[in-house]
């Protein structure tokens, strides 16, 4: 059997395995991917554990070819830091191709988000945190397509590079706050910090407030917090079988080809990345008027998602 061309004799649950493992661990470092933020800045956790992730792209088809069970050490590591699950394997049965935030990078956005956005301006400005929807939405196509014209191992050096250009984007362009910004406009500096009633006095007691030791219990005894959780998680839940499986399916169950599951398995995660944006603009516009409170716009949202 030629890998290249009919693809690996990994049966169903070793295919299991390897679709699985990026989500055994990735839990583990939601929290200290905040807190690590927090320390030393959104700019340095976030960049560099995006593109460490997308490095380990370039080990993918070496591991591949190695031992599946390679492959699942390297998508364990990669789920505990990585912002993106860029995973394109060519089996025996389907080609799969999923990208998602997780492990230390996700987490570390809030705390930036914290220190930019202005309280009404946040509902539009977290949907851009849905752009992975919209790198799967592309991915998806484009990676069916590389598959069809050359090789899997081809979108492996896809990410890799191109999680590269994009980390020395990162950073000349993005600082974790304004008053760090070499470049940004006084009057914009002005209007955020105005927004977020930032001045000399609060940012020395933020300051002392960083010492102080976190209600933990609290958190834990919340009923909101458990309730976001169990909201999250079921939407979470059916966002990863969609991911990980749509593909399976439109190649098992339909047959068609590969440009075809990438392109229809990528239609969904543009969907929500539409409706998140229109949801966001309507939130802030109730929001600015006054028409309803921060909470219940944050509960028809989790309501919705």
């Amino acid at each position: 059997l030629d890998p290249q061309k009919e693809g690996f004799e990994w049966n169903d649950y070793q295919q299991g395995l390897i679709l699985g493992a990026f989500y055994w661990l990735h839990w583990i470092t939601q929290i200290p991917g905040g807190i690590l933020a927090r320390r030393y800045g959104t700019k340095l956790v976030f960049g560099a554990s995006n593109v460490i992730g997308c490095w380990m792209c370039f080990l993918m088809p070496i591991a591949s070819y190695w031992d599946y069970r390679v492959l699942v050490v390297l998508r364990v590591l990669q789920g505990l830091i990585c912002v993106r699950d860029t995973t394109s394997y060519h089996s025996s049965t389907a080609t799969h191709l999923f990208q998602c935030p997780q492990g230390l990078a996700w987490p570390a956005m809030h705390h930036m988000a914290g220190q930019w956005i202005p309280p009404n301006e946040r509902s539009k400005f977290v949907t851009a945190y849905l752009g992975s929807s919209v790198g799967v939405a592309l991915n998806f196509p484009l990676f069916g397509y590389i598959i069809s014209w050359s090789s899997w191992e081809y979108v492996y050096h896809f990410c890799g590079i191109f999680g590269t250009v994009w980390y020395v984007a990162w950073l000349f362009f993005v600082y974790d706050s304004p008053a760090e910004h070499p470049r940004i406009h006084p009057n914009e500096r002005k209007y955020i910090e105005s927004s977020l009633g930032i001045t000399e006095h609060s940012a020395s007691r933020r300051e002392q407030q960083d010492g102080q030791r976190t209600p933990w219990k609290q958190i834990i005894l919340s009923k909101a917090m458990w309730m976001t959780v169990i909201a999250q998680w079921g939407g979470i839940w059916g966002l990863f079988t969609l991911m990980t499986q749509a593909p399976t399916y439109f190649n098992n169950v339909h047959g068609w080809n590969i440009e075809m599951t990438g392109l229809l398995s990528g239609i969904p995660h543009l969907c929500r990345m539409l409706f998140a944006y229109a949801f966001s603009i309507v939130g802030d516009h109730l929001l600015k008027h006054e028409l309803m409170s921060r909470t219940g716009v944050r509960k028809m949202g989790g309501t919705l998602c």
